[in-house]
This record gives C-alpha cells, structure tokens and sequence, in this order.
C-alpha cells in the first residue's frame, strides 16, 4: 500500500511539475526577440514537416528559403511581435513567439492590434504555426519544455 501511495505521490508531484512549466509560458518580448534571433541564421518547420530556413540581419534585412524558393525581405519588432514582409505574392506576416527550450521556439501567428491568449496556449496542443532553432547549434525542440 505505501508503494503505490508513494508512486501517486510521484506521479502527482510530475504532473504538478508539467503544470506549472505550462503556466509559466510567455510570449517572448522585444530584448529577448533582439538578442536570441537576430543577426543570425534560423531553422525551422512547419507542422507540415516542411523544412525552411532564415537569415535575418541586423540591418532589418532577412532572407528566407523554403525548398527551392528564396524571399529576400524586412523584418521588425514591435513589442511582442516578431514581423515580416516579403516581395509579393508572399507578404509576409507577424508572430508571437514561445520559447519552449533552449534553442527551440514556437511560432503563433498574430495580426497587429490582435488580441493573444495569455498565457500561450500548451505546448502539447501543437497549436503553433512552426518551430524554429538557431542554426549551428543542437536544437532542442524534443526537450522538456523550460519551467
């Protein structure tokens, strides 16, 4: 009897541990956009599983590639939206950003002026429109979310 109280207990105190990381999912804000994915190289996918790639630079200048297909265009940072605008027909658009793990981040699209939820919805819902990572570096979007 006490090992199973014991293993409840467990289970209780993992479940409370997921919880409570969960809750502590925010929508990243200008500093953090500027000093972790700027200036350099993303990577990323789409739901879909669709590879594609990034290179914003500190002028305000990106360049995104997707299978064959590249997108030179401008990105800005307005609070917590992470913008992007791109030659037609690809406009381009804005996103609200959660950092999941070290080196892995989650993408929500957001019109400028819309209302987010807050906190960010769960990891576990995938209800994010990509996941991205530095380039060059392990990403670590199968880690435990950051708590």
């Amino acid at each position: 009897m006490r090992a199973w109280m014991a293993l409840i207990a467990a289970v209780g105190g993992l479940t409370a541990t997921a919880v409570q990381a969960e809750s502590s999912r925010s929508w990243m804000q200008e500093p953090q956009i500027r000093a972790e994915l700027t200036n350099l190289k993303i990577a990323g996918l789409y739901p879909s599983n669709i590879a594609w790639s990034e290179q914003i630079k500190a002028d305000g200048t990106t360049d995104y590639e997707e299978a064959n297909e590249r997108r030179p265009g401008t990105w800005s940072i307005a609070g917590e939206l992470f913008c992007f605008v791109y030659a037609l027909p690809h406009q381009g658009g804005c996103f609200r950003i959660v950092k999941h793990s070290p080196n892995c981040y989650e993408l929500y699209t957001a019109s400028v002026g819309g209302q987010a939820p807050s906190p960010p919805p769960p990891a576990s819902r995938m209800s994010w429109n990509g996941r991205m990572w530095r380039d060059g570096e392990r990403a670590t979007c199968e880690d435990k979310i950051i708590s």
